[in-house]
């Protein structure tokens, strides 16, 4: 490999990185709003259950 087949290699690599970021933090969004809606959930079942 040439050393421009290395730089080009290495800036995929750092594009990719940055890419896993942005997935990464796109993940942890969508987890703390599914766990945001699992509470609501919770929430408003508890609400619905009658009191006897």
């Amino acid at each position: 490999m040439t050393v421009d087949t290395n730089s080009l290699i290495l800036e995929q690599l750092r594009l990719i990185r940055k890419e896993i970021a942005v997935l990464r933090k796109t993940v942890e969004s969508a987890d703390n709003q599914m766990r945001e809606l699992e509470y609501r959930m919770i929430q408003t079942q508890a609400a619905a259950r009658p009191c006897y």
